[in-house]
Order: C-alpha cells, then sequence, then structure tokens
C-alpha cells in the first residue's frame, strides 16, 4: 500500500493515516512509518516523534469517543459498538481457524504415518510363508452350536519369573496351543460348528510403564508382527478343523502408541495393526465383523442375543457400570458383556445382563504379585446351545 499525502491533508491526519492502516496493520514497519512521513511531510524526525504523536492521539480518542459520539450521534456510537462487536468476533472466528487448521494438519501428519504402517505389514505378510488354510478331510465334523472364544491379555514380549509363574515368548506359544487343543476338544464335544474369536487385546506388552520396557523381550512392532503370526496359526487352525471362523476385536491400553493418554489418538493403537495384518494373511478364509459403534466396543449379534466386547480400561467401562453405560448411549438391550483387562476369571449379572471377565494369558506378572492379586493364566470359551450357555475356563498354565 502507497502512502501520499493528499492535497489539503494536514500534517497530523496524515500521520494518523500512516500508523493505523500501515504501522498497526503489520503491513509496514515502524521504521518505515516514521521514513514515510519524513518524506511527504518534509520533516526530519526521528521515528519516534511521529509514533509517540499518534500513541497520544489514540491513548486521548480511546478516553473520549464514547462521550464524544453519544453527544452528537447515538446511532453513529451504536455502530462503532457494533464494529467492536464485529472484530471480537472476527477474532475468535481466526482463534478457532487456527486451531481447526493445527488438529487437521496433526491428523494428516497421523494418517500418513498410519499409512506407513500399513503398507510396511502388507510387505512383511507378502514375504512369509503362505498358511495352509485347506479344511481337513478327514477330520470328522458335525455340529451347529455357536462358541465365543476370548482372548486377551497375553502380552507378548513380557518377560515373568517369580514364584507363582514364569512367562516368556516360548512359554507363551505353549500356552496358544494348549488354548488350540482345549477348543477344539470342547467344540467337538458340544457340536459347535461356528466360532467367534473375540479378540479383547492386550496381546502386546506394548510400552505403557516403563516397567514394561524394562521387561520386554522385544521392541513394540516386533511386538506387533509376532503375536500377529501367532494369532494367524491359531485361526488357521480352527479354519482346518471346518469351523466357520468369525473375528472381531476392540483396543486397549497397552498397545497405545502414545504413553501419554490424554495426548493419545485411537487410530494410532497397535491394536489395529494387528488386525491390518490378519486381514493381509489370512484374506477371505473368515469373516472379519467391524464395530458399527466405536473402536472400543466390539458387537455381534449372536442367536439372537446382544453381545458387548471392551477391554476393560476405560472409566466407562467399569464393571459395575458397564450395562446401563452401554444400553443408555447405544439404545439397545445389553445382554452379555465380554471383557479382558483384570486378570481374572469372572462371572456377574446386572439387570438380567451377565458380564463375563476373561482370564490371562500371561498369568501372575510382577505387577499383580506385588499387588497380592492371584489368577491362574486362561482365556474363556462360551458355547451357546439355544437359551443356554456353558462357560468353559480353559485353564493353562
Amino acid at each position: 500500500m502507497e502512502f501520499k499525502l493528499k492535497e489539503g491533508q494536514s500534517q497530523n491526519h496524515f500521520i494518523w493515516e500512516v500508523y493505523t492502516k500501515g504501522y498497526k496493520t503489520g503491513l509496514i514497519t515502524r521504521e518505515k512509518a516514521g521514513e514515510i512521513c519524513n518524506k511527504e511531510l518534509d520533516l526530519d524526525f526521528d521515528e519516534s516523534a511521529f509514533r509517540k504523536k499518534f500513541a497520544s492521539f489514540e491513548t486521548m480518542w480511546e478516553e473520549v469517543k464514547h462521550e464524544y459520539l453519544i453527544d452528537s450521534d447515538d446511532e453513529l456510537i451504536g455502530r462503532l459498538a457494533k464494529i467492536e462487536e464485529l472484530d471480537d468476533k472476527l477474532y475468535k472466528t481466526k482463534v478457532k481457524t487456527g486451531d481447526k487448521l493445527r488438529e487437521f494438519r496433526s491428523l494428516l501428519r497421523v494418517e500418513s504415518r498410519v499409512e506407513n504402517l500399513i503398507e510396511h505389514i502388507i510387505k512383511a505378510v507378502d514375504t512369509m510363508p503362505k498358511l495352509d488354510l485347506q479344511h481337513n478331510r478327514d477330520i470328522e465334523f458335525t455340529g451347529n452350536k455357536t462358541a465365543i472364544l476370548k482372548i486377551s491379555d497375553w502380552h507378548l514380549g513380557k518377560v515373568v519369573d517369580n514364584y507363582f509363574n514364569k512367562y516368556n515368548k516360548q512359554i507363551l506359544a505353549e500356552r496358544v496351543d494348549k488354548l488350540i487343543d482345549e477348543t477344539i476338544k470342547y467344540c467337538t464335544i458340544m457340536g459347535v460348528n461356528t466360532l467367534y474369536i473375540a479378540n479383547l487385546s492386550d496381546l502386546i506388552e506394548g510400552n505403557l510403564r516403563a516397567t514394561s520396557r524394562v521387561e520386554s523381550e522385544e521392541d513394540t512392532i516386533a511386538q506387533v508382527m509376532h503375536v500377529s503370526e501367532v494369532l494367524s496359526n491359531m485361526i488357521a487352525e480352527f479354519v482346518r478343523h471346518g469351523y466357520t471362523v468369525k473375528y472381531l476385536s476392540t483396543l486397549d491400553n497397552h498397545s497405545r502408541g502414545n504413553v501419554n493418554y490424554k495426548e493419545h489418538i485411537e487410530i494410532e493403537s497397535f491394536a489395529k495393526m494387528i488386525d491390518w495384518y490378519l486381514e493381509a494373511r489370512i484374506g477371505n478364509k473368515i469373516e472379519f465383523i467391524k464395530s458399527p459403534f466405536d473402536p472400543n466396543i466390539g458387537y455381534a449379534e449372536i442367536e439372537g442375543k446382544n453381545h458387548f466386547f471392551v477391554h476393560g480400561h476405560l472409566k466407562a467401562h467399569s464393571i459395575n457400570t458397564i450395562v446401563q453405560n452401554l444400553a443408555i448411549p447405544l439404545g439397545l438391550k445389553v445382554d452379555y458383556v465380554h471383557m479382558g483387562h483384570w486378570h481374572k476369571a469372572d462371572v456377574k449379572e446386572f439387570h438380567f445382563a451377565k458380564v463375563y471377565i476373561n482370564p490371562s494369558l500371561v498369568g501372575v506378572d510382577d505387577y499383580a504379585f506385588n499387588n497380592g492379586w492371584f489368577s491362574k493364566a486362561g482365556q474363556k470359551l462360551l458355547v451357546i446351545d439355544k437359551e443356554n450357555e456353558i462357560d468353559i475356563n480353559i485353564v493353562l498354565n
């Protein structure tokens, strides 16, 4: 913007124009404002002389403008108030827009990292030997019942060595093998043909606490890849036995991408990577059931009943209030809730709804030992027979 002294324009008016339209708006520096004033007014003053004169005028005007305008024109003061109100709104809009831009840029960065992780997972899967997903025709298979195998709290990567329990990657593999054998045994006895795999999460140890990092055998990405392959092989074994396998999952706390839960973004959960791995590894051999509600809430209608699946780490998913906390906001009758997190086998009943708590595969670790919490390693298999259910606690150590 160019400032020129107009014909008949006073010095004070020109100084006001330069500093109001130029300096205060950031178009020119104060040094430039002084240079313009000296040149156009044919003066040789220090810049501060003009700036002080302008500041003096502004101070005086702020003190008298309302009284002056009210005395001369009530409508004009109303317009001035309206302009100031619009200025306030404009400033607030500017701040809100800035916040939204920062959020949007942050989300773009997150999505870029997520897309990059997916690409690496797919590449890693492509290099793996193909899984045998063909039904073994030598296995006699009859049955029409449905079962839910709940897996949770494997904490792959954690190392435990105390009086009550020992745990590492090798022991995890042995316990998963036993879980597969016991599940097939009971499904055969009960005549099951449809098997839901409900991943209630915390399958990896992650980096939630400093002690987690100290006790871990592998870094978090290695844990994800390792546990995903173990899970893939487990599901492949069920497919080979002829079961119709349906898989669903929920998020957790140990798989958080950011240790600080206040700054954590759900899309950055490593638990999602496990599901991406399974989809790339197993393909269309099983049915993946996506949550219609929220990544922290799994859902399936099974034999006419509403089953909800949560990890159990959120305040809203407290054992004693989980039924109403799901039923009221979702507007659905809750028949069953399945959760992990608490590392113990338990079942509670609220308002004709049952809450099943899954034990952990890891068993008594140092954290549980120090707090006096003792429960054998295990996982639950729930066989559904019309109105009846057979709750089987598969003990693994």
